[in-house]
């Protein structure tokens, strides 16, 4: 399952921007869906991308809706953006990411799309020394759906005004966080940051996403102490956010919803 101008974009749409912060709620119940889900975020052949603005394209399946990615180094840094083309001239997902280390923390993620003719496309926008490895592949028949409906049903739903901030700290015993988002058929404009310590940004996702039903799942990973998720979303006031943010592993094991 790509720096801050979420205060710029408030005072021009005349709202004071607002900040919350959460607590990661404990843990009391396995979910199987996720269990299932864990593995094939790590599947799939793996291509290699050189920088300096390199391109490579996936096409995928007609009767596809969902693609599974991953995006790492062997260590570097990593700039990419990712896009998912719909026919010839649309361009409804797009996200610029920003990794400090693609091999401590590589990008995983699920994106829908509908049927129909889908390309997904990941361009290194870094320089030629900074390659990246990516993997893309088809996501199981209704495992997203599964994963979804499962978070929805059994977590507390934050509920990001456009142009806020919300920030979630996460527990040290914690090694990673899932994210989802929901946006009820609205088109979407986040950013989502990690960061550890007082300023030291890990990952950065801008993510863009014109409407319909696209929810987005990724999974971030928080190795160490002192990690805060910050959700900023970017767009006008009347596009708000459902977001559920919770644990996805907790040492070697999968966390519990």
């Amino acid at each position: 399952m790509k720096f801050y101008y979420s205060g710029a974009l408030a005072l021009m749409l005349g709202v004071v921007q607002q900040s919350t912060a959460f607590t990661v709620n404990t843990p009391s119940k396995a979910t199987s869906a996720l269990h299932a889900l864990a593995s094939p975020l790590t599947l799939g052949p793996e291509d290699k991308i050189e920088g300096g603005n390199t391109l490579r394209t996936w096409t995928m399946p007609v009767t596809a809706e969902n693609a599974q990615i991953m995006l790492k180094t062997d260590g570097r840094p990593m700039n990419a953006r990712v896009e998912i083309w719909q026919g010839p001239d649309y361009t409804p997902y797009t996200m610029d990411i920003y990794l400090e280390n693609g091999d401590v923390s590589p990008f995983k993620a699920i994106l829908h799309f509908p049927k129909g003719t889908n390309t997904i496309s990941i361009r290194n926008v870094a320089e030629y020394e900074f390659p990246l490895t990516a993997s893309v592949a088809v996501e199981q028949a209704g495992e997203l759906k599964e994963v979804q409906d499962e978070i929805q049903d059994k977590c507390d739903r934050r509920l990001i005004q456009g142009g806020a901030v919300t920030t979630i700290p996460v527990p040290n015993e914690i090694d990673s966080m899932q994210v989802l988002f929901n946006t009820e058929m609205r088109a979407h404009k986040a950013n989502i940051e990690v960061l550890q310590g007082p300023n030291n940004l890990k990952q950065k996702i801008e993510l863009f996403c014109s409407g319909g039903n696209r929810p987005f799942y990724a999974i971030f990973e928080t190795p160490g102490a002192d990690y805060v998720l910050r959700v900023i979303n970017t767009n006008h006031l009347e596009f708000p956010i459902n977001a559920y943010v919770e644990p996805y592993m907790i040492g070697n094991q999968l966390a519990p919803l």
